[in-house]
């Protein structure tokens, strides 16, 4: 028996698709250092809210302070591991919230010392633009945490040491 679907369900699976995509990418680029990739998952203008992990105020930035934080903030001698399931998504014409559990694993790359890892739920709001979805709001609400949770100031002091 041939079904035929409609375009508003295939439009919505393509979106879905492309949604999963970007969120994805974002992991991985994160994991990987690949910042022309991180950069081509986010909008020009950025609403992080980490402040379940770190305490203070959810932050408004542009792009290019986000890429710069982030790159100051995982040194090159620490490993990341990011995985996401459970993802549910949310569409609203060009606004879409995409829930997922997370589990990101933080390590020593040289020796696979000082582990941290945290667990948590993130929810990532995309909005439509010419370039296809963009990411432009991050929460993790973190609930559970393991291991050493000062690796990256740990790894600074190592990595930036004469």
């Amino acid at each position: 028996m041939h079904q035929e679907i409609s375009e508003d369900n295939l439009r919505f699976l393509l979106d879905r698709a492309s949604i999963e995509d970007v969120v994805t990418r974002f992991t991985t680029a994160v994991d990987g250092r690949d910042w022309s990739t991180l950069r081509s998952c986010l909008a020009e203008e950025i609403d992080l809210d980490y402040t379940s992990l770190h305490g203070g105020v959810p932050l408004h930035l542009p792009i290019d302070q986000v890429l710069a934080d982030w790159g100051k903030r995982i040194p090159s001698n620490v490993g990341v591991h990011h995985a996401l399931t459970n993802r549910e998504i949310a569409l609203k014409g060009d606004e879409a919230i995409c829930t997922a559990y997370l589990q990101a694993h933080h390590f020593l790359i040289e020796s696979g010392e000082f582990t941290w890892t945290l667990g948590g739920k993130y929810t990532v709001t995309l909005r439509r633009s010419e370039q296809g979805w963009k990411i432009c709001r991050l929460v993790f609400i973190a609930q559970w945490v393991n291991g050493d949770r000062e690796i990256i100031a740990q790894s600074q002091k190592r990595f930036f040491q004469p």
